[in-house]
C-alpha cells in the first residue's frame, strides 16, 4: 500500500518532488487514518505552487508565523492546529476492586478483553488489521459463555488473575498502533505481557481459539459475594518493576520503534549509554550527581530492557545508527558528551565515528572495543545452543551476573538480582543480546574486525576523550586501559580503584568528580577555540 500511494503520488507531482521527504511519514498505511484526496486537487495546487508542504518541527509561534527547528520559519496569517485525538479509556471511568484503587494503565489484560484482579469487567478491543466487529464479536461471546459459567455453579464473580511473573516478562502497551494519539495516551492505556493469554492477538483465528474454544478457567478466580478478589500475593524474586518509576523516564518514538529514556536535571546535555544486557537504570548514580550541572539523558538502547527492537538482528552499527534520531527526538541539536560503559562504550565510540560533528567528548568507562579479551559466560554466548541454555530466567545465574560486576559485594542487593532477573525474562532483551554477543564476539573472545575498524575511524578525530578503568574488573580486564592509551593516544585515563566493571556505581562520586573536571577543560577549550 505504502508503495501505491507513493506511486501515485510521483506520478501527479513535479519531476523530482521531494516525496519521500513530504509524503512518507514513519508510520504505516492505516496506523493512522488515510487522508484520501479523490479528484487530487491538493497535487495539482503543488505543482501550480499555490499550496506547499513542509516537513518540520516547530520551535516556536511567533507574530510573524512559525519558527522550525531547523531554523526557517514560514510567514502566516493564519495557523489552524491539528493536534489529534485524545483517548478517553474507558470512557473515564474510575475502577476500585474491594476498596483499592486500579491503575488501568499498569493493570494486565486478559485474553484482551479483561484486566487482571478487576472481576465482572470486560471491554472490547476490535481488529487494526481487520473487521473491528469481528473481535467484538468474540469477546460478545466469551462474555455469554462465562455468565453461563457463573449460573450454573452458583458464583457470582470472576476476576482475571496473573501468575507470578506475568507482569515482567514484557510490559507494552494494549495497542500497538504507532499514531499520534495512542502514543500520547500509551500510560492510560492497560498493559499486554510477553504471551497468552497476557496479549492482544491481533489475529482472528487465535482469538477464535482462544475466545470461542478455550477453556474459560485458565488463570481466574471465581468467588462468591463477601469474598475478597484479591489473593495473597506468592513470593518472588522479581517484584513486578514500573518502567517508567524513576523521575524522569518516559518514551519517545523514533522512527517507529519506542524507546526508554530518562531526563535529569538542567544544564549542558550529556548522554551516557548502558553496557550489554543491562538498562538505563546503570547511570542512577550518576544522574543524582550530574544533574546539578547538566541536562542528563540516558537511554534504554533499542532491544535492551524496555526499549523496543529495531528491525532485524541487532548489530552494534544499528545501535548506534539510532542516537541521531533519539536526540532529534528528545530536541538536542548540538554537540554534546558521551559516556559509554563496557558495550555502551562501543556504541559511544561507533556514534563519534559517524557524527564526529555531533559529539564534543567522549568518555569511556571500562569499554569494549580495546582488547580480545571477556568474561567466559560472553563468550559461551555466541555458540546459539549454549547461548540458549545461559539465557534461560534463573535467579541464581542473575545474581551471579551482578557478582561479577562488582568489586564490592556489599553492592550485590536484592533490588539489583531482582531487576537484573526481571530484565531476563524479557524475551526481547534475550534476543538483542545473543545477536550482539555474536556480533561482536566468537567463542575465542572479541573479534579483532570491527575493533580495529572503529579505533583507526575514531583516533584521527579531534574528539577530547577520557578512558576510566576499574582495577579489577572481571568482565572485561584492566590491562585493556593500556591497549587503549595505545590505539587512542590523544585520550586521557584515569584508574578506580578496588572497583569492578561499573565505576560509575561503585565510585560514584569520584566518577562524578573526575568526569566534571574533564568535561570542565573540555567546555573551556572549545570557548577559547571559539566553538
Amino acid at each position: 500500500m505504502k508503495a501505491i500511494l507513493r506511486k501515485s503520488a510521483v506520478a501527479k507531482l513535479p519531476a523530482g518532488y521531494a516525496v519521500d521527504t513530504h509524503l512518507a511519514p514513519s508510520y504505516q498505511p492505516w496506523d493512522q487514518r488515510v487522508c484520501a484526496i479523490p479528484n487530487g486537487d491538493l497535487y495539482r495546487a503543488i505543482s501550480a505552487g499555490t499550496a506547499e508542504i513542509m516537513t518540520d518541527r516547530i520551535s516556536r509561534i511567533t507574530p510573524e508565523g512559525i519558527d522550525l527547528v531547523s531554523g526557517g520559519s514560514i510567514p502566516a496569517d493564519v495557523i489552524v492546529t491539528a493536534t489529534g485525538l485524545n483517548l478517553l479509556v474507558i470512557g473515564g471511568m474510575t475502577l476500585t476492586v474491594d476498596g483499592e484503587p486500579v491503575d488501568v494503565g499498569k493493570t494486565l489484560t486478559y485474553k484482551g478483553m479483561m484486566l487482571d484482579g478487576v472481576p465482572n469487567f470486560a471491554l472490547t478491543i476490535g481488529y487494526t488489521n481487520a473487521s473491528w466487529t469481528l473481535k467484538a464479536d468474540l469477546v460478545a461471546g466469551y462474555i455469554c459463555r462465562l455468565l453461563k459459567h457463573l449460573d450454573r455453579r452458583d458464583l457470582h464473580w470472576v476476576a482475571p488473575q496473573a501468575p507470578a511473573g506475568a507482569a515482567d516478562a514484557g510490559l507494552t502497551s494494549l495497542i500497538d498502533l504507532k499514531a499520534g494519539y495512542i502514543l500520547r495516551d500509551a500510560g492510560h492505556l492497560p498493559r499486554q505481557g510477553a504471551g497468552s493469554p497476557w496479549r492482544l492477538h491481533q489475529n482472528y483465528v487465535r482469538d477464535f481459539a482462544l475466545l470461542r474454544a478455550g477453556r474459560l478457567t485458565d488463570h481466574v478466580r471465581f468467588g462468591r459475594r463477601g469474598q475478597q478478589v484479591a489473593a495473597p500475593e506468592p513470593e518472588t524474586s522479581a517484584p513486578a518493576q514500573d518502567p517508567l518509576s524513576l523521575p524522569g523516564t518516559g518514551h519517545v518514538d523514533v522512527g517507529g520503534t519506542r524507546l526508554r529514556y530518562r531526563k535529569t536535571g538542567s544544564g549542558d546535555p550529556v548522554l551516557l549509554l548502558h553496557g550489554i544486557g543491562q538498562s538505563l537504570e546503570d547511570w542512577n548514580e550518576q544522574h543524582e550527581r550530574l544533574s546539578a550541572r547538566h541536562t542528563v539523558y540516558s537511554v534504554d538502547l533499542p532491544g535492551f530492557a524496555y526499549s523496543e527492537r529495531l528491525s532485524g538482528p541487532a548489530t552494534l552499527a544499528k545501535l548506534a545508527a539510532v542516537l541521531p534520531a533519539f536526540l532529534d527526538a528528545v530536541g538536542v541539536h548540538r554537540p554534546l558528551p558521551v559516556m559509554g560503559n563496557s558495550l555502551g562504550g562501543a556504541v559511544a565510540m561507533r556514534f563519534a565515528a559517524d557524527n564526529p560533528s555531533r559529539v564534543s567528548a567522549l568518555v569511556l568507562a571500562n569499554s569494549a572495543g580495546f582488547g580480545q579479551e571477556v568474561a567466559l559466560v560472553l563468550r559461551l554466548l555466541t555458540v546459539r545452543p549454549l547461548a540458549a541454555l545461559l539465557m534461560r530466567p534463573d535467579v541464581k545465574a542473575s545474581r551471579r551476573t551482578v557478582e561479577s560486576i562488582f568489586y564490592d559485594k556489599e553492592l550485590v542487593t536484592e533490588a539489583r538480582v531482582g531487576h537484573a532477573f526481571a530484565l531476563s525474562q524479557r524475551a526481547a532483551h534475550r534476543q538483542t543480546v545473543e545477536e550482539i554477543a555474536r556480533d561482536l564476539g566468537t567463542i575465542s573472545g572479541i573479534r579483532a574486525g570491527w575493533r580495529t575498524a572503529l579505533l583507526e575511524a575514531l583516533a584521527p578525530l579531534d574528539i577530547p576523550t577520557l578512558v576510566v578503568w576499574g582495577d579489577h574488573d572481571h568482565v572485561l580486564p584492566f590491562s585493556h586501559l593500556k591497549a587503549a592509551a595505545a590505539a587512542l593516544p590523544r585520550s586521557e585515563s584515569y584508574v578506580f580503584s578496588k572497583t569492578g566493571h561499573m565505576p560509575q556505581i561503585e565510585r560514584p562520586d569520584e566518577f562524578a568528580a573526575v568526569v566534571e573536571e574533564f568535561l570542565s577543560r573540555v567546555m573551556a577549550g572549545r570557548l577559547a577555540a571559539g566553538v
